[in-house]
């Protein structure tokens, strides 16, 4: 039986174009991604290769367009770290030398130019993991997170949690002066550490955030501001002259520091939820030993500029010239890309969209999982990139022109596949359902006030996407059948971007709920306690 041109049959029967296999085919994901600081004409960047055993491999494209993106790791190096398990920080790049961590033996690699392939930097043998690397600006050393697994054993087998050995590390980025120790330890007296940034007004600073058992990134951590003790300008360091804690060292106020990022002027500008969101600070240093933290924004925004820090190397703060801040926020299920001025706490919003294959600028993107930036100062020239979605298409690359405020090009999409919509895409655009946030009541079990305001009616937020398939139509007598999705974390998020499992369903006509429930990020500190 048919209604018009579409056939009414039975919610959940619909004959879909979208196939397991495709599913299996659009696993490829963008990872790591970096731009050099000193030669911002390139961005780097890791993508999966499920073809290929799952290995990752590291790319790097020109930003202007003149060429495709080039593959500079091949088989069987695989681009990848597991530190705290969930990885992140793959690699590092400075002046054209690029450091990696090869998850096959776990060591770290280096590679430029002059490399006729991969130099390790690091023992062989080792049951080391590393990860968020950061270049020195000498170009003969580099730190690092070090995790030690010798506990376990000489391949680090087994070992148990409690005695994995998180340490910040320096290590020689030249393999005649290679350490066999595979570092020197500069800081480990903390169960973890992450976000290594080098301040660029003096090469002897830097900014680290560190937390201790059985708190999570999410839950309480602190940031640092330290300086190498160099004895011979260049020389792998061996200790710290200098250590400051800026934030996150208030027993009575549990905050989750994340994301330090320097300016060109010394100015440390980080991310806390000290105010029940996380949204951008500034370190003032009233003393040498004495600092205090000042809100970058003159009107606070109730938004979440930032993600629990999963995995290690995620950007969303970007600093480009003297005084804008780059920021992305997450808001009532949607992601807002911003311009602050640093001086006049002044944000801009900044519309964000999609590239087409012609050239046309065509869906406005919906989430952001990255901001990158970099300024060259002798020109001025600003670099910045994205890393968003939307409903018809999942994460990719975006080149982004912040002073004519709008998309450029889109660098890279996994895989190099075209969008979904596109011809010989993954699925047309008819097919695709659009999803709708809903929130709805939550029953309490916390006492009023614990998590939040005391409010009599507590909510939790969702997604909906209807059965969607022009050949088909239900009948109208039967409500779809509905599918009902949570996220993993336990307290990520999910948003309103492009899902092939989604469509899977829903072209086949089944209803899809995807629920951020109380836990999730996104919404606030206290929502996110509720878990």
């Amino acid at each position: 039986m048919s209604s018009g041109s579409a056939t009414v049959a039975p919610y959940g029967s619909w004959e879909s174009p979208l196939k397991a296999a495709s599913l299996a085919g659009a696993a490829s994901t963008l990872q790591d991604i970096k731009l050099d600081p000193l030669d911002p004409r390139y961005v780097y960047f890791t993508e999966s290769r499920p073809t290929e055993k799952g290995r990752y491999t590291l790319l790097r494209r020109p930003l202007d367009g003149s060429s495709d993106a080039v593959e500079l790791t091949s088989a069987p190096f695989s681009v990848r770290t597991i530190v705290h398990e969930y990885g992140g920080g793959s690699f590092t790049v400075r002046g054209g030398v690029v450091v990696f961590s090869n998850m096959v033996d776990g060591r770290l690699y280096r590679l430029s130019d002059a490399d006729k392939e991969p130099v390790p930097i690091t023992p062989a043998g080792r049951p080391y993991r590393f990860a968020d690397m950061a270049i020195h600006t000498s170009g003969n050393y580099l730190l690092s997170v070090r995790e030690d697994h010798s506990a376990g054993g000489p391949d680090g087998e087994g070992c148990p949690a409690a005695k994995v050995l998180n340490t910040l590390v320096a290590l020689s980025l030249h393999p005649s002066d290679a350490d066999t120790n595979g570092g020197t330890v500069l800081a480990g007296n903390h169960d973890f550490v992450s976000t290594i940034r080098f301040d660029p007004s003096n090469p002897s600073r830097f900014a680290f955030v560190a937390w201790e058992l059985p708190y999570m990134p999410w839950e309480s951590t602190s940031a640092y501001v330290a300086e190498l003790s160099v004895v011979v300008d260049g020389q792998v360091p061996t200790s710290l002259s200098y250590l400051h804690c800026v934030a996150g060292n208030d027993p009575a106020q549990q905050e989750a520091v994340l994301q330090p990022i320097f300016g060109h002027d010394g100015t440390l500008y980080l991310i806390t939820d000290r105010s029940g969101f996380w949204i951008p600070y500034r370190v003032v240093f009233t003393g040498s030993e004495s600092s205090k933290l000042e809100p970058v924004l003159r009107t606070p925004i109730l938004g979440e500029f930032t993600n629990p820090q999963w995995q290690l190397g995620w950007s969303y703060l970007a600093l480009l010239g003297e005084r804008t801040l780059v920021a992305t926020y997450f808001k009532n299920g949607v992601s807002t890309l911003v311009s602050i001025d640093t001086v006049t706490g002044e944000a801009t919003t900044l519309p964000v969209h999609t590239v087409d294959v012609d050239g046309t600028v065509s869906h406005v993107i919906t989430s952001i999982s990255g901001v990158l930036g970099a300024t060259d100062l002798a020109t001025g020239k600003h670099t910045l990139i994205i890393r968003g979605a939307h409903p018809y298409e999942r994460f990719h690359l975006i080149s982004y022109d912040i002073a004519a405020a709008r998309s450029v090009s889109v660098i890279r999409r996994a895989g190099g596949a075209p969008p979904p919509t596109a011809p010989g895409g993954l699925l047309p655009r008819e097919y695709i359902s659009l999803p709708r946030e809903f929130k709805f009541p939550t029953k309490r079990h916390w006492p009023k006030g614990k998590y939040g305001p005391e409010e009599d009616e507590v909510f939790s937020y969702a997604y909906h996407y209807p059965p969607t398939n022009p050949n088909y139509e239900g009948p109208a007598d039967q409500l779809p059948p509905l599918v009902a999705l949570i996220h993993g974390g336990p307290n990520a998020h999910t948003d309103a971007t492009f899902g092939p499992v989604i469509q899977y369903f829903t072209t086949r006509g089944f209803a899809v709920v995807d629920v951020n429930y109380g836990g999730s990020s996104g919404y606030g500190r206290p929502f996110r306690q509720r878990l």
